[in-house]
């Protein structure tokens, strides 16, 4: 997001002799300057002419109190610095923005209430809560359900991940929607209803009678959990938190406020669903509870999963009329798909990435036929090399010809090609988020464990609680599910302890921030040992032998069996498997929250949710890797445990996690991805002049008098500059940076001179005679 910054800046210092014209391009104003989320009051200080000059001082309010970001006919704004370079914007300069205050779709709510949050933006809540519920409810049964329906344990753990890898794809397509389509109410009121009959075609699947019947009932389950819920939580996840953030006037300071309180509300509701599904419904889809008997323990369980989600889109369909629906426009996600394939026309690199796309793709397609292919014969396991392969590929086009876009000059207009230069410079940007995204793959896969293997690896570990004899077989057990619910613990104890905490103690030690590289590498380095550990802990698990009891009608020493697997367990104890959860969820608290900052702050305004579906993208991919995995691994993975060696699947994931380690830090190191600035005591002294946030955050440094004086450039990222003038014999010099957290670069700089260009890195000086340049940020 794009914010003001001159309360508290400074005047530069001047420099006779020296001139800087800096000319904003309209687009970028409008889409960075003029977000949605930010409004007037936010902005304070005063823009300052120089003196002796005829324009008028204004102050932000004046020139900005009509703005408001849903109606806006910008013009090209000129910011010039001239002289002491103290002037910034004048009111001539802002006669370019228009907007009539009268048309906003806030003005125009039916029903205007003081209190968004609660009466407008409480039904979508309940929605968004619903949803984890039934999503959780059904995810943390899913794996033993479908052992119910005949499925092995490779064929339950590989189609699990499966589904969760379309629950993740899906999203693409409803944000598609929501975006050019439908709008977002229509998309979440047909795509909610889709969803709900999905999970009531899984709870009728569950229904004893027809649960005996493996055909009938598998057909039921697989169409109302990959055609039904699947789609329909992509499209609820894409647009929902969206749609509640919509109806919030972005120009009223109460409001914005809520807003901000919403989105909390949002974080919050989302893991009370969490606690509810693997707290509650993890024991009453085992064990049943009170007069619902464990023979309809999965009934009920999706039963209520399917309720919940009826009463909450009864809610959500009732509140319309308090709604402010905003209309569908472009999709960002059409754009980049016909500049990225129109691209293919001019570069080999660009043919590269469309390639990779579809790689990706294939995988997702071969993985789910061998998924459905696992228990037939090792059909399923040979397909799953050919996964693999269309992975590999497709990461290394993406980080290979990601790193450094280039290439993509070649469609500009400028250059003979058929795209506008600004659009082909804002999807570049998107084009160098793809390398680290596809080093998320990886960790994704390892985050996926949690209810696939590692829930295998825990039910066959001693569940049950307070038994009195070792070989007690009617003792209470902890359902191998539940575990799950240290995931969202950790999340909820932890991201504040690392904000007020463990990120501060860092910044005073080391004297800078963490920074967003950093945070990553030490998540990736903790999921790594994570997966050593898991793979140790199979080991001990396995090694510490069955617990038995004796049959008293046979006289003979029987497994006692977990009641959800209906595998026996050994005499390791559940709690020793706590930290196997631990782990995953602390790596979850340094990767996932930093990976939504990078993507959200890498790219321009209108690009960000595009960036998001790429997250969402990799996230299914590491699902579908989790799948083939379990496929490739599949003569280690025996119905019980302890007839098989799961821990090499652990060692081999670990493994990769070490490489994929080794190659994020090469790659983010030469991009400088995320990194920090160095701190420069000479840059600290400038004053502070342009905007801050994904437009760019500029720094003028005018510290030399007469020829030879420098004007530098600083923390740029996401600029569009055409012009630079100065005197013969000063000097400009540019650093440039994509996202909060990066390190100055000297990125190639090209540099116009009339028909004259050159390359540089970071620094380039005016030859006589040659007082203007353009410079553009490659």
């Amino acid at each position: 997001m794009s914010s003001m910054r001159t309360g508290d800046s400074k005047p530069v210092k001047g420099a006779k002799g020296s001139k800087c014209v800096l000319a904003q391009n309209s687009r970028i104003l409008s889409r960075s300057l003029l977000a949605p989320s930010r409004s007037a009051s936010q902005y304070s200080g005063e823009f300052m002419s120089p003196p002796g000059s005829s324009h008028e001082s204004i102050t932000p309010d004046a020139a900005y109190q009509a703005l408001k970001t849903d109606t806006l006919t910008p013009n090209p704004v000129t910011v010039a610095a001239n002289g002491d370079m103290n002037r910034c914007l004048t009111r001539s300069d802002s006669m370019g923005l228009q907007y009539n205050a009268e048309q906003t779709p806030w003005r125009n709510r039916l029903n205007r209430s003081q209190n968004i949050l609660l009466h407008v933006c409480s039904s979508i809540l309940i929605l968004e809560f619903a949803e984890r519920v039934s999503y959780y409810g059904i995810n943390q049964g899913l794996k033993n359900y479908l052992g119910k329906l005949g499925w092995s344990q490779v064929g339950s753990n590989a189609l699990k991940s499966t589904w969760t890898s379309i629950c993740y794809l899906s999203p693409l397509f409803g944000g598609y929607l929501a975006d050019e389509k439908w709008g977002r109410f229509q998309t979440l009121a047909i795509f909610g209803i889709w969803y709900t009959v999905g999970v009531f075609l899984i709870s009728l699947s569950a229904y004893p009678p027809i649960l005996q019947n493996y055909v009938l009932g598998g057909w039921l389950c697989h169409l109302g959990l990959f055609a039904g819920v699947a789609i329909g939580t992509g499209a609820i996840k894409a647009n929902v938190i969206t749609f509640g953030a919509d109806q919030f006037d972005p120009d009223c300071q109460k409001e914005s406020v809520q807003q901000q309180l919403y989105f909390t509300s949002f974080y919050t509701v989302i893991n009370l669903g969490a606690l509810f599904s693997y707290g509650y419904l993890s024991i009453l889809c085992v064990q049943g509870s009170g007069a619902i008997s464990p023979e309809y323990g999965y009934f009920a369980t999706f039963l209520i999963c399917g309720a919940v989600m009826a009463i909450a889109y009864l809610l959500f369909l009732y509140a319309y009329p308090r709604y402010v629906h905003i209309q569908p426009h472009t999709s960002a996600i059409t754009e980049l798909w016909s500049i990225l394939r129109g691209n293919c026309a001019y570069s080999y690199e660009a043919r590269m990435l469309y390639y990779g796309l579809w790689s990706f793709g294939a995988a997702s397609f071969l993985n789910l036929v061998a998924a459905f292919l696992s228990d037939a014969n090792y059909f399923g396991q040979y397909l799953s090399y050919s996964v693999v392969i269309c992975c590999v590929f497709g990461s290394y086009v993406w980080i290979r010809y990601g790193m450094n876009a280039f290439y993509m000059d070649k469609s500009m207009a400028s250059n003979g090609g058929k795209y506008d230069d600004e659009t082909v410079e804002e999807i570049k940007q998107v084009v160098r988020v793809l390398p680290f995204s596809c080093f998320m793959i990886i960790w994704e896969c390892v985050y996926d464990q949690l209810d696939a293997n590692l829930q295998s690896i825990t039910q066959q570990c001693d569940l049950r609680l307070n038994p009195r004899h070792p070989g007690d077989s009617d003792a209470p057990q902890v359902p191998g599910a539940m575990l799950g619910i240290f995931d969202p613990l950790t999340i909820i104890i932890l991201i504040p302890l690392l904000d007020t905490v463990i990120y501060p103690w860092y910044t005073r030690v080391v004297g800078r921030s963490p920074s967003a590289y950093g945070k990553v590498l030490a998540g990736l380095i903790i999921s790594t040992i994570a997966m050593f550990w898991s793979g140790i802990f199979e080991v001990l698990r396995r090694n510490s032998g069955e617990i038995k009891s004796l049959n008293p009608e046979t006289g003979d020493f029987v497994p006692i069996l977990d009641r959800g697997s209906l595998q026996p367990m050994n005499n390791m104890y559940w709690a020793y498997a706590v930290p196997n959860y631990v782990l995953v969820a602390i790596a979850e608290c340094l990767i996932n929250v930093t990976a939504y900052e990078l993507f959200y702050r890498e790219v321009p305004i209108y690009l960000k949710s595009t960036c998001q579906a790429i997250n969402l993208f990799m996230v299914a991919m590491g699902s579908n890797l989790t799948s083939t995995l379990t496929l490739l691994f599949q003569s280690f993975f025996p119905q019980s445990l302890n007839d098989g060696n799961l821990e090499y699947m652990f060692y081999t994931l670990g493994a990769l996690g070490v490489v994929n380690i080794g190659f994020y830090c090469l790659v983010m190191e030469s991009m400088k991805f995320g990194m920090n600035p160095p701190d420069n005591g000479d840059e600290a002294d400038a004053g502070v002049f342009g905007l801050d946030g994904s437009m760019f955050d500029t720094d003028f440094q005018n510290n030399n008098h007469g020829p030879g004086s420098g004007i530098h450039l600083q923390n740029a990222t996401d600029i569009d500059i055409n012009s630079f003038e100065w005197d013969a014999g000063s000097s400009l010099q540019a650093s440039c940076r994509s996202g909060q957290n990066s390190r100055y670069s000297n990125r190639p700089l090209r540099w116009r001179s009339g028909s004259v260009e050159q390359e540089s890195h970071a620094s380039s000086k005016a030859q006589p005679g040659r007082t203007h340049h353009s410079l553009e940020i490659a």
